[in-house]
């Protein structure tokens, strides 16, 4: 009893709290899931967990719930916004059929931005495996208008802002099936549009599936990447056509016609798929702007050769195509074994529409087989045999194509052999190509000791296997591959004529080059130190006359790179010789050369370098260089006597230089024996003692960094030395090779000894000639600035400038210069006046050897020059030197010159009196000229090219000239002292002249009648080409004198009669002629001719008077 009570009171007190819990907590759920304001509740408190916000919240979740916007910010940096979605569950379905029916999932917008930093998990050793699902599920449409998507700031590179995806999916505990209705996509100007289904089932391995997928990729832009219009030949591109909702353009309008239409740029691809990660079968169809495409494969997934059966068919727009099939097949008796056979067929297809930046007519049909063994399951290959003929009708560059190429490739079992490709060999190999008069010819096998492989190519006409090879010659091969991988050997012959005018075949660079080389070689396929080593045996080079050979054996030694080596390459000792028409040239003694990624060293010498005539001519030849008549118009110059043959030089030449990190090593040049000849007038040898050359390379402070440094010594028995040393350091990087940094400081150090400049003449040839004694002394530095400085001593003596052509003799001259920070300073040069040519007219001559005033003159140079300002000061003292002395001319001067010059700009002043001059007309008559524009320039004179950057000089001159009193003019029957003096004047590159010139006395001789000067007088007053003239001759003695008066210009002189006393033109005429008057009868004959011009107005000219302007 007491029992039931307590049970009665618990049951009468627990029974109406629990159900009083339970209706509160059901009439909660019910409220959250079934009323509107309660699932907005549940939302907004749910996406404030997740620091988000909810907007526009309609319905429920048992009815169907929309959001106008959601807002969740998840872990991990994971952002995602929803507008205008909406999701609708037939909830009662699930008890009552035990299905999850989505009636309708949708979202207008989706955008999700991950910014976090990915979570890497170990992936999962256990294979997928289909939970148990409790329900089926149904998705009736799911519906995304667009899609956002941002990983660290990146967006997608794919526009899904239309995507429009409509889809539905079933999924039960058997399969997966989903069915896509629409979607599209945009990528740059291109638009995808999608639709397609697929099945899964079972959901277990190994997965079988199929999908159907169809696709259609357009533009409307002609330059996008689905145009292939922009990819083909113009015959091949599809012509655009107008939409309907565009008008026909008026064919009368070319403007109209000029427009392009806009193109639809369409591609439609449809695939199927079905199958399983095993195996399955892929078919593939494609169509549009003119192209087809049919494919279908059979794959084995699992497999290293997947491929099995498998069709290609492709169609070009100009009905061209490709054709391939594969077949695959498996034999029962070797399980291992695989055999792969197939076909190509290309028709008709046109490989220079292809070829950019060219028109190069070129269309090739051939039919091609293959038959392949593989083995370890697709891995390895066995054995293959490759047919390919090339069919009638194929062309390229409008010849004729044909041939084929047969070959046969088998394996060896080798043991231990890592690296399968070193067991194949190759055998039945025939390779017989023609394009137009060109062939390529290879038949024979490689790879087993006993196979040989002949390569015959011959190619007489470049350019038609391709327009821009029109300038190479023809060429011919011969060679002959012996032997296997590991132990072979090569012999070859080259034949290539390098084109060239054919005036000048047989020069260098023009005419045949023949090539010849034996070479054998083991390879050690070790695959932990790999190396290859031969010899090459021998080689030889002949072209226009020169002849290089290498009879030894040159030792190669190449260490192939490995994961325990580098690249390693080392050629051994051989020796080189070389001839010019069978006569011995040079000998090179290789010692040897070693290079590897890290760096390089060689090493070797030339014993004996000679330097002959007999060489220097060869070689000139060679080069194209030799002095011949044609170079001088055919005219021979007799003037160059043969000189006694001198001394041949004998140099020898050793060098060891390495790079490993740093440059390093040593290039020495020195003498052993014999001498050059100078060619003066007359030639001299130049007494050689010592010539040596030396430069040497010094690693200094890492980095690359090394010091080179160069020496030069010549010592000759009398004419001195030169000695000079130079030093810079350079640097090595792997990204600027070896070069020099203008910021490092550089010196060079001149000591020379000079006893005889005429050895000056091997490079001033007959221009100009030196002589006498120089001592240097100089020291210039580079400085981090770019600029550099100078400091040093010259003197000279006994110095001598001459310059023939001019008539300039500068003779006993001593020098006094020095250099000091940049500062050239000209202390004293000094010429005596030396009397070398006698004038030949007796007063200058007199005057010259009777008066003392005539000795003791000298020119003085002194000043200064700027080297790196380009500026300077200098002044020239003349006294009574004999400036110009030629057997038509002579000139003793006494004045003084300045010069200043800040370059362009030059400034000339001061003044200079004739001490004595004379100069003869008649030789102007003598000596052949040209016009001042023709410029004559010798054959061995370098071509000077115009530098743009360079400033035309400005010069600016004021110098007075003072003929003095013994200056004299004779010739073309004149005899005359003249005096006078003018200013010479220059600016702005106008010259002018102020000051007037008079005759001396003197006479004139016209037509045999010697005409007295009574007035000579030539005035300027500006341009000095134009001077004003006021010239009177008299023929004297007679009681009428009678002669010309000549006034104007010189551009526009004019000529008179006159006579004193004043008669009439006729009796001027008369007396000037024939000393009397005219006769009783009139004019006579003989004068005629000069009295019809005055009788008519016309004045007299200088011609007409056999007088000279």
């Amino acid at each position: 009893m007491k029992l039931g009570r307590i049970f009665r009171q618990v049951m009468f007190w627990t029974v109406p709290i629990v159900a009083t819990i339970l209706v509160i907590v059901t009439g909660f759920v019910y409220w959250l899931v079934a009323t509107p304001t309660g699932t907005r509740w549940l939302i907004h408190t749910a996406a404030s967990q997740f620091d988000g916000e909810t907007q526009g919240v309609r319905g429920s979740l048992w009815h169907g719930l929309e959001l106008e916007h959601i807002h969740l910010k998840l872990p991990n940096q994971l952002t995602v916004e929803l507008d205008s979605a909406a999701v609708k569950v037939d909830w009662p379905r699930v008890w009552h059929q035990r299905e999850l029916r989505i009636e309708h999932l949708t979202a207008e917008k989706v955008a999700v931005w991950m910014d976090g930093v990915p979570v890497d998990e170990p992936p999962s050793t256990e294979p997928f495996t289909m939970p148990d699902l409790p329900v089926t599920v149904r998705l009736d449409e799911l519906y995304v208008g667009s899609v956002f998507f941002s990983q660290h700031g990146e967006v997608l590179p794919v526009d899904l802002s239309q995507l429009q995806l409509r889809a539905s999916a079933d999924l039960t505990q058997e399969k997966a099936h989903i069915e896509l209705h629409q979607a599209h996509a945009g990528y740059e100007d291109m638009q995808l549009d999608l639709h397609g289904q697929a099945e899964l089932a079972p959901i277990a391995a190994p997965w079988h599936s199929q999908a159907q997928l169809q696709a259609t990729i357009h533009s409307d832009q002609a330059s996008s990447q689905i145009c292939v219009n922009q990819y083909l030949p113009v015959h091949w591109q599809t012509t655009a056509k107008p939409t309907t909702a565009q008008k026909p353009a008026d064919s009368t309008d070319p403007e109209a016609n000029s427009t392009s239409v806009p193109t639809d740029c369409r591609v439609e691809v449809s695939a199927q798929w079905e199958g399983s990660l095993e195996q399955g079968q892929l078919s593939l169809q494609g169509a549009g702007q003119g192209l087809h495409l049919q494919a279908q494969s059979d794959l084995e997934l699992d497999h290293a050769f997947p491929l099995r059966d498998t069709f290609i068919d492709l169609v070009l727009p100009d009905e061209s195509g490709v054709q391939a099939r594969l077949d695959w097949s498996h034999s029962a008796e070797q399980p291992n074994t695989e055999h792969v056979k197939g076909t190509i067929h290309v028709n008709r297809f046109d490989v220079g529409a292809w070829i950019p930046n060219q028109d190069l007519p070129a269309v090739l049909s051939f039919d091609s087989s293959y038959d392949v063994v593989l083995s370890q399951g697709g891995r390895q290959l066995d054995a293959a045999k490759i047919n390919l003929t090339i069919k009638p009708g194929s062309r390229w560059n409008n010849e004729d194509v044909a041939g084929h190429v047969m070959a046969d490739v088998g394996r060896l079992e080798l043991e231990n052999q890592s690296v399968l490709w070193q067991a194949y060999y190759v055998e039945n190999s025939d390779i017989d190509l023609k394009l137009g008069a060109n062939s390529v010819l290879l038949k024979g096998a490689f790879g087993l000791k006993e196979h040989a492989l002949k390569v015959n190519v011959d190619l007489p006409d470049m350019a038609q296997i391709w327009p821009d090879l029109k300038t190479i010659g023809p060429t011919k091969l011969d060679a002959e591959l012996k032997g296997t991988l590991h132990e072979h050997a090569l012999e070859a012959k080259l034949l290539h004529v390098l084109e060239g005018e054919k005036t000048k075949e047989g020069e260098l660079g023009v005419g045949p080059v023949e090539a010849a080389l034996a070479l054998t070689g083991i390879w050690d396929m070790n695959t932990q130190t790999p190396s290859w080593r031969g010899q090459i045996q021998p080689l030889k080079l002949d072209h226009a006359g020169l002849h290089i050979q290498v009879a030894d054996r040159i030792p190669i030694n190449v260490q192939l790179p490995a994961a325990e080596q580098q690249l390693n390459v080392e050629v051994g000792a051989f020796t080189l010789r070389s001839e010019i028409d069978k006569y011995a040239l040079l000998q090179l003694q290789h010692q040897k050369t070693q290079w590897s990624p890290a760096g390089f060293q060689t090493q070797g010498r030339a014993p004996d370098v000679i330097l002959s005539e007999e060489r220097v001519q060869r070689v000139m030849k060679l080069l194209n260089l030799e002095e011949s008549e044609s170079v001088h118009g055919g005219v021979i110059d007799k003037r160059k006597q043969k000189v006694a043959k001198g001394q041949d030089l004998h140099l020898q030449l050793d060098w060891n230089v390495g790079l490993k990190e740093a440059l390093q090593g040593r290039i020495q040049l020195k003498r052993l024996a014999g001498d050059i000849l100078v060619p003066a007038d007359p030639p001299f040898l130049l007494g050689l003692t010592k010539t040596e050359a030396l430069i040497t390379l010094t690693p200094q402070g890492g980095a690359g960094r090394s010091v080179i440094q160069a020496e030069l010594d010549v010592q000759t028995q009398d004419k001195g030395y030169i000695k000079a040393t130079g030093n810079t350091p350079i640097y090595y990087t792997a990204a600027q090779g070896i070069h020099v940094r203008d910021a490092d400081r550089k010196e060079l150090v001149l000591n020379a000894h000079m006893d005889d400049l005429a050895w000056t003449s091997l490079f001033l040839q007959d221009k100009l000639v030196l002589g006498g004694a120089l001592d240097a002394n100089l020291r210039i530095q580079s400085t981090p600035n770019g600029s550099f400085t100078s400091s040093g001593t010259m003197q000279g003596k006994n110095l001598k400038v001459v310059r023939l052509d001019d008539g300039v003799r500068l003779l006993d001259g001593t020098l006094k210069a020095s250099l000091n920070n940049n500062r050239f300073e000209l202390e004293r040069l000094y010429f005596p006046a030396v009397l070398r040519v006698e004038p030949k007219e007796w007063r200058t001559a007199t005057w010259i050897k009777e008066n003392p005033d005539a000795k003791g003159g000298g020119v003085t140079v002194s000043g200064y020059w700027e080297l790196d300002q380009n500026r300077g000061d200098f002044d020239v003292k003349l006294y009574r030197y004999p400036i110009l002395q030629r057997a038509d001319r002579y000139a003793m001067v006494t004045g003084d010159i300045h010069l200043n010059a800040a370059l362009p700009h030059i400034t000339l002043s001061g003044k200079i009196t004739a001490d004595a001059g004379w100069f003869n007309l008649d030789m102007l008559g003598g000596i052949p000229t040209v016009d001042n524009d023709v410029i004559v320039v010798r054959s061995t004179d370098p071509v000077k090219e115009e530098d743009e950057n360079s400033a035309p000089l400005d010069m600016t001159m004021n110098l007075e000239v003072d003929l003095g009193p013994r200056f004299y003019l004779t010739g073309y029957g004149v005899n005359s002292g003249l005096v006078g003096s003018m200013q010479i004047q220059m600016l702005n590159d106008q010259l002018t002249a102020l000051g007037a010139l008079n005759t001396r006395g003197g006479a004139i001789e016209v037509y045999g009648q010697r005409l007295q000067l009574r007035r000579g007088t030539v005035t300027f007053q500006g341009d000095i080409a134009n001077p004003i003239l006021d010239i009177q001759a008299l023929r004297t003695g007679l009681s009428v004198q009678a002669g010309v008066k000549v006034g104007g210009t010189a551009r526009r002189p004019k000529i008179d009669l006159i006579s004193v006393p004043d008669v009439s033109e006729l009796e001027k005429l008369s007396w000037l002629l024939f000393g009397h008057g005219p006769d009783d009868g009139g004019i006579s004959r003989c004068c005629s001719q000069w009295v019809r011009p005055f009788l008519v107005g016309a004045s007299l000219s200088t011609a007409a008077l056999g007088l000279m302007s």
